[in-house]
């Protein structure tokens, strides 16, 4: 049986991942992921003590390959093409949050779940063991850390969003006060928060 054939970056993906490295003054480590038919790929960027010691800044590099438009949007080629990638930050501990946030992009691209702020994807944390932060919450990034700000790159409108680690009561709050109370609740813990033993906003 042949190995899945692992597709040459894109020019898109080479222009993200040198706009980072300007942006983080740096490389990153990048971890290739394939999804369970091996007919996806996809790269997970890693830039360690980043945004402080002991935490990690996590992004995907090629979901903005991927025009989730549909309709007259798609059809009108003179509105810049929007796209999305996913970040986030966790402690140097969570070995495999990384899984979490490439599997969270499959499912993007695969249409199982919607690339919108303030979704909440319940029990996606399952494969980090013991963890109390079972659910992954998504807001806008730039709000979290101003380095993932919509960017234009190669001419699309790249947008990132923020998943974050939840527990149990930070997603009822979603479910009781809205999704913008929480971001607003995590936003105000500051970028260097985002750890397993942050404190429960909720």
């Amino acid at each position: 049986m042949k190995a899945p054939r692992v597709p040459e970056p894109t020019e898109l993906e080479y222009a993200l991942a040198s706009r980072l490295n300007v942006a983080f003054g740096r490389q990153p480590d990048v971890r290739l992921h394939g999804n369970y038919g091996g007919d996806k790929f996809l790269a997970v960027a890693a830039f360690r003590n980043e945004p402080r010691r002991k935490l990690v800044t996590l992004t995907t590099i090629g979901l903005s390959n991927h025009d989730f438009r549909q309709g007259k949007a798609k059809a009108q080629a003179r509105v810049t093409e929007e796209r999305i990638e996913i970040c986030s930050i966790v402690s140097e501990r969570s070995k495999k949050f990384d899984l979490v946030v490439s599997s969270c992009a499959f499912f993007i691209m695969d249409g199982l779940i919607k690339p919108i702020p303030h979704e909440v994807w319940e029990e996606k944390c399952g494969m980090i063991n013991g963890t109390k932060w079972p659910h992954v919450f998504l807001c806008h990034a730039a709000a979290i850390d101003p380095r993932f700000a919509t960017q234009e790159v190669s001419g699309v409108r790249i947008n990132w969003l923020f998943a974050a680690m939840i527990s149990d009561s930070e997603a009822d709050l979603v479910q009781t006060h809205g999704g913008a109370e929480l971001e607003s609740r995590l936003v105000s813990l500051g970028s260097g928060r985002f750890a397993i033993n942050r404190p429960r906003v909720a």
